[in-house]
């Protein structure tokens, strides 16, 4: 087949470039334009798919007024409570004095006897005035050691009483957000994100958990309406690629490129079975009908339809290197989507050979998904979220996003880089360097972005191993023959749908890391080479 198809299915949007091999010796590329609602070319399709009122889909560029409702049971919330404000009991009041019955006093006196009955009646009397302002001072102690716990209980009652209001505002305030969710659930627009993550197996954004909604069943339609697109420009007989975010090596990495393969396949089906235009008009009940996500995949039927499938991180490494503008050496690409972010790891050398590639690994959350778990989690809309982070990389969203990435990319390279360094200890006695020898080299090797992400520099973050930060641009790229004027940051978007058109005879395998120095010359040349193997 001349035509060979890169297929980017992205969570967010999805990309297309086509390699057009009629004369092998000048290959041309082409990044396909799709009409949007104003009838221009646009270089993305949103992954969006939409029942409309009638029952017919509509995907991509969608009118949301348009879309059909959809209405389901849900369960009310129970009617809002929140504790009374208990305040503390007041400080008890002080045990006050009280004061002595007063002494009796001599009114008369008729002798001398009585004289001295008198002065002693004044004495009594003294002392009892003296005891009496005793118990004054003593009673207005205990008056101002009150006076004094009660200021401090007041202000300590004022001090939870706010604390208590701020929880209640607060609790006001989330039982309001789950009113809201719970009435957009209940009459849900049938309008589909997020089905290509939720196809092979992270339904954490999936919002229609029925099995009426199948997320594979949208993406099998969405993906047929693609192809329907491609198809009536270049024909049927074209080799499709596509993308899917697959770690190399791993059981969990075989499963997801037979998911890929599935939904490809049936796509195909669809396409060579129905006219653009039946496919249209059918209603979705009907659409059902057309796939079956039980069908089975074998090599026949992947080379009837001709389609194969590639891990995203590996197409945006032969995008990079296939006109081997980049150093020669270790690198590390980071390709930031929006439901996964995909890494690779690779040499390349100045003997032609094709790069060594170390390791592809897949990490669940790229840029949009981090953002709409903010955007559940403040209650706000997606569409606020995502342009206050464009707007304003250092607020709430951009520190997010910086953060989640950061943290999982740095992660997964110190995986790599100690697996790898385990493999360079155990050829030490070939070698003879020092583990420095590699760490250094390591340090100062480029790591290079790409993908919707990627065009953030503010996530464009140098790594502990990987500090040459670069974004993978046309000038690394440097695609030849290439028909249509691309301007940054377009790019980098498009890195991976060119790199998924290159077609190659040569089978995809990772260098297993225990592998990874071992095709350099043994013997004496093996310490040399492998000094300029880090070089």
């Amino acid at each position: 087949m001349a035509i060979t198809v890169g297929l980017d299915f992205g969570t967010h949007q999805t990309k297309v470039c086509i390699e057009d091999a009629s004369d092998p010796l000048l290959k041309r590329y082409t990044f396909f334009g799709f009409t949007n609602l104003e009838g221009n070319d646009s270089l993305v399709l949103p992954s969006v798919v939409q029942i409309n009122r009638d029952n017919t889909l509509a995907y991509g560029h969608v009118n949301i007024n348009e879309a059909q409702k959809f209405e389901r049971e849900v369960e009310d919330l129970p009617e809002f409570s929140f504790p009374e404000y208990q305040p503390k009991p007041l400080p008890p009041s002080p045990q006050l004095k009280k004061y002595p019955t007063p002494p009796s006093r001599a009114t008369s006196s008729k002798d001398l006897r009585d004289l001295a009955g008198l002065l002693g009646s004044d004495r009594k009397e003294v002392e009892y005035r003296l005891l009496c302002k005793q118990i004054d001072a003593a009673n207005n102690l205990l008056k101002t050691a009150h006076e004094v716990q009660l200021s401090q209980y007041r202000r300590a009652e004022s001090e939870r009483k706010n604390e208590w209001q701020i929880q209640k505002n607060a609790a006001v305030q989330e039982y309001d957000r789950k009113r809201l969710e719970l009435e957009r659930s209940r009459k849900k627009t049938l309008q589909f994100r997020y089905f290509k993550t939720a196809a092979i197996g992270d339904r954490r954004h999936w919002d229609f958990e029925t099995t009426q909604f199948d997320p594979q069943l949208i993406s099998v339609l969405y993906l047929a309406y693609v192809l329907y697109q491609i198809e009536a420009k270049y024909g049927v007989d074209v080799y499709v690629q596509m993308g899917v975010p697959q770690s190399l090596g791993t059981r969990e990495g075989v499963v997801i490129s037979e998911i890929g393969y599935q939904l490809l396949l049936l796509a195909r089906k669809i396409t060579t079975d129905w006219s653009y235009e039946d496919f249209l008009a059918l209603k979705f009940d009907e659409l059902k009908e057309l796939v079956d996500l039980n069908q089975a995949v074998n090599d026949q039927l992947k080379l009837e339809y001709g389609i194969n499938i590639l891990p995203e991180a590996y197409a945006g490494l032969v995008a990079l290197t296939a006109q081997r503008r980049i150093p020669r050496g270790f690198s590390l690409l980071v390709d930031i989507g929006g439901g996964t972010t995909d890494l690779a790891l690779f040499t390349l050398e100045d003997n032609g050979r094709a790069p060594d590639i170390a390791k592809v690994e897949s990490i669940q959350g790229g840029l949009n998904s981090i953002l709409q778990e903010l955007s559940q989690e403040l209650g706000r809309s997606m569409s606020d979220i995502q342009i206050e982070f464009s707007q304003h990389v250092d607020s709430a969203p951009g520190i997010r996003a910086r953060k989640v990435l950061n943290l999982s990319v740095q992660r997964k390279v110190a995986e790599i880089v100690e697996e790898l360094l385990k493999q360079f200890v155990a050829l030490r006695s070939r070698h003879g360097l020092a583990n420095e020898a590699l760490i250094s080299v390591l340090k100062e090797r480029p790591i290079y972005y790409c993908g919707g992400g990627g065009v953030y520099t503010a996530l464009q973050i140098p790594n502990v191993h990987f500090s040459d930060v670069k974004q993978v641009s046309l000038k690394e790229m440097a695609i030849q023959n290439l028909t249509n004027t691309i301007h940054p940051p377009f790019d980098t978007i498009l890195a991976v749908s060119y790199g998924l058109s290159i077609m190659s005879d040569a089978e995809l395998v990772a260098t297993p890391l225990d592998e990874l120095f071992q095709h350099l010359d043994g013997g004496e040349g093996f310490r040399r080479n492998v000094r300029e193997y880090l070089e």
